[in-house]
């Protein structure tokens, strides 16, 4: 009865410990201070709302109200709307005039800073929703706060019916913790012991 209770105790540590391997893998981004959207086309680009979810709060870190900050590199934006606050307020998605729209040069893009570096798992941009929805596609460069590139979607498409696109963040395997190690050891050991104390009682 007592080898048995071991038994199951040690299997009980052992597949713990490999739920927790199993488990070891997941998406997501460390580091990320801006992401730079550019146009993929490219053309003139236009972008109604960039959302950055963080991780574990959900939190969207691009946000305006959340210290989120837009601006406009390589070009301006044109028209009597336009311009890049309305890249993260909130509001989405949009018509023209309430979108990002550029002045159409191929090195134009938006730049969205983070109020501090940050774990994400996924970005989600929306595009235009009143015309020239075939130029919304875009290519997505996250950098750290060395100016270092992180990692880099290409053609990311937001020509559909949603009139958006989520980029998935790469994913990353962790390290076991040392106590995984450990729980698997003492699972095996475990097992090991009770084997023993089988052999024993069967040849005695």
């Amino acid at each position: 009865m007592k080898v048995r209770k071991i038994r199951k105790t040690a299997q009980g540590l052992a597949l713990s410990a490999l739920l927790s391997f199993s488990s070891a893998s997941y998406a997501q981004l460390s580091g990320v201070s801006f992401i730079d959207v550019y146009s993929a086309i490219p053309t003139f680009l236009q972008i109604s709302e960039v959302v950055a979810t963080q991780t574990g709060t959900g939190t969207n870190v691009a946000l305006a109200g959340n210290g989120g900050v837009a601006s406009g590199i390589g070009g301006l934006y044109f028209g009597n709307g336009g311009g890049v606050a309305f890249a993260n307020d909130g509001i989405f998605p949009s018509a023209y005039p309430q979108i990002y729209a550029s002045a159409g040069n191929a090195t134009d893009h938006l730049r969205i800073s983070l109020a501090s570096s940050s774990i994400l798992d996924s970005v989600t941009i929306y595009g235009r929703t009143d015309t020239d929805s075939e130029r919304d596609v875009y290519n997505v460069k996250f950098f750290n706060s060395n100016n270092e590139l992180l990692f880099e979607s290409l053609g990311a498409n937001a020509n559909n019916r949603s009139h958006s696109v989520t980029i998935s963040m790469p994913t990353v395997t962790a390290v076991p913790e040392p106590e995984t190690y450990a729980m698997m050891l003492a699972g095996l050991g475990l097992l090991g012991y009770a084997a023993r104390r089988r052999k024993q009682k069967a040849a005695g």
